[in-house]
């Protein structure tokens, strides 16, 4: 084997590339989650004024 090779089909650069594209989708998947969250309410039941 040469260097940087784990077996003889998989180095470490092709497991760096790969973990990459896990982080990215899931980093995709939390963002758009995020992205769907309410957030503040506009109305309150305390008063009727906001400040925001």
């Amino acid at each position: 084997m040469q260097t940087g090779a784990i077996t003889g089909y998989i180095d470490v650069a092709q497991l760096v590339l790969y973990a990459f594209w896990v982080f990215f989708a899931g980093l995709i998947y939390y963002l758009h989650r995020e992205n769907k969250r309410e957030g503040y309410p506009l109305e309150s039941d305390r008063s009727a004024h906001i400040t925001v």
